[in-house]
């Protein structure tokens, strides 16, 4: 999916004065990767969302 600009990391608190950085793009790109193709599609506006009839 095309955006202008990528995911930073963010900090996960993990109490008030402790946290670790969180890999938001790789996160985000392994999972739209994992979406099967014609998710894909639709989300990038190459398809139409099929509707009951």
């Amino acid at each position: 999916m095309t955006r202008l600009h990528p995911f930073t990391e963010m900090p996960l608190f993990l109490t008030a004065d402790q946290y670790v950085n969180t890999p938001l793009e790789p996160t985000y790109t392994a999972a739209f990767g994992g979406l099967p193709a014609f998710l894909r599609d639709i989300l990038e506006g190459r398809l139409p969302p099929e509707t009951e009839t």
